[in-house]
């Protein structure tokens, strides 16, 4: 029986070969899930990752996706939790980090509830305090809410003219302005 037979027939065995590629190949800071997207030239191993995933019940659909012309596939939040338990911790510790929030955020949903403080206001808080340029990631891990809930409240306060941005490569970062 080869890897991948036997990643189809054992959590244990598919959690510790699926760690290693979320921190290398999988799309992981600044997500809810992880998310892996490939070329279309690689969909066969696409193909066999997601069986492994989906056997498992640790993907967030039936099957694969695109994103333009490159298919992809997520694994769920409960899925990934699964994963790490079995096979964590990361060599980065940064991705620990980041794991950490998944972990504590998975089943809870908001960023405030009923009366507590709105999330717009504690980005506008977190923001205050740091003064510096930071980037949803970086909120996301100070104030421990996912990307989700802290994007929504930075698109929110964008349009009220409070935020300034700017973007350095792919990552935009934002300040009061």
């Amino acid at each position: 029986m080869g890897v991948y037979e036997e990643a189809l027939s054992s959590k244990n065995i598919a959690s510790k070969v699926l760690l290693p590629l979320i921190e290398f190949e999988f799309g992981f800071m600044g997500l809810d899930s992880p998310e892996l997207i490939q070329s279309k030239e690689h969909r066969k191993q696409l193909e066999r990752i997601f069986a492994i995933c989906k056997k498992h019940s640790w993907t967030t659909f039936d099957e694969i996706r695109s994103k333009g012309k490159n298919p992809y596939f997520r694994i769920s939040k409960n899925g990934f939790v699964e994963i790490y338990k079995i096979a964590g911790p990361f060599e980065d510790e940064r991705k620990n980090n980041w794991a950490n929030l998944l972990l504590e955020r998975t089943g809870k949903k908001g960023g405030y509830m009923g009366n507590k403080e709105k999330t717009e206001d504690k980005v506008l808080d977190l923001l205050e305090k740091e003064n510096k340029w930071l980037s949803v990631s970086d909120m996301c891990l100070k104030l421990r809410l996912l990307p989700s809930i802290v994007r929504e409240s930075v698109r929110v306060l964008q349009k009220s003219k409070t935020l300034q941005q700017k973007r350095l490569g792919k990552t935009i970062f934002w300040k009061i302005g």
